[in-house]
């Protein structure tokens, strides 16, 4: 009698783990590395060419792969989004849309934005989440209302010829003319979006999760407290929290 309840127990504890493994979408995380806590005060982080390029305080500064940085000088306040598409940088600044070279020498496109929420760019063109629309905008500045309705937004991003959005807490899949398929929901406090190796790579509810283009993902843990933005370089994840700048491979 004994022997069968020990072997009943024994039959139990492999279900409930058969279940518990089911149940986790854990995989293993990356292994961050310090790359230095310069920033105190950023608005924007995207990949241009071989560096990163960060706003913190009203200045642009050029960041190495290696965590060294220049100033590129500039006055940029009220930022709400900036990219990098084709050797230029393209930041939202004010109600304005500029285009800023890599020695920090800027031209207004102008428009007149207002409750911008994103930014990325994909095929030669900008697109931007503003207004509650989406919007296809050329490097000279003009534009064009791909509509929607795109309310709570945390985040944009490309990849393999589509953009990847999180508006409403749910994960979109939109074409370049805008039409769109929800990829699944349970996405909050959104602290930064990127693709890299073909994945998306998403900073959500204090912890770095990887997706694929169909929606399922994957925990990558981390205790990520103050994020201010993340950004793939290559196949290398970059991301700010709090005051530190991290570098990882893309897992």
């Amino acid at each position: 009698m004994r022997r069968s309840f020990n072997a009943l127990l024994l039959l139990v504890s492999a279900i409930v783990a058969v279940i518990g493994a089911s149940a986790s979408s854990r995989a293993e995380g990356p292994v961050w590395k310090t790359l230095g806590a310069n920033w105190t005060n950023v608005s924007g982080i995207t990949a241009l060419d071989a560096n990163l390029v960060v706003i913190d305080g009203t200045h642009l500064w050029k960041v190495t792969a290696d965590g060294k940085f220049t100033d590129i000088g500039g006055n940029w306040t009220d930022v709400s989004a900036m990219t990098a598409l084709d050797g230029k940088l393209y930041i939202f600044a004010g109600t304005h849309l500029w285009e800023v070279t890599t020695d920090g020498k800027f031209k207004d496109l102008g428009g007149n934005w207002s409750k911008v929420r994103g930014m990325t760019a994909l095929g030669g063109k900008l697109y931007v989440l503003s207004g509650e629309h989406l919007w296809e905008t050329a490097k000279d500045g003009t534009y064009k209302d791909l509509g929607g309705q795109w309310t709570d937004v945390g985040g944009v991003t490309a990849l393999d010829g589509k953009l990847y959005a999180v508006s409403g807490g749910h994960l979109w899949e939109v074409a370049t003319d805008g039409t769109y398929k929800d990829l699944g929901t349970g996405w909050t406090a959104i602290g930064g979006m990127t693709s890299a190796r073909g994945s998306l790579y998403v900073v959500s509810a204090g912890k770095l999760w990887k997706s694929g283009k169909d929606g399922k993902y994957v925990d990558l843990g981390g205790n990520w407290a103050s994020p201010r933005g993340i950004v793939a370089l290559g196949n290398t994840l970059y991301a700010i929290d709090g005051a530190a700048l991290y570098a990882s491979p893309a897992p």
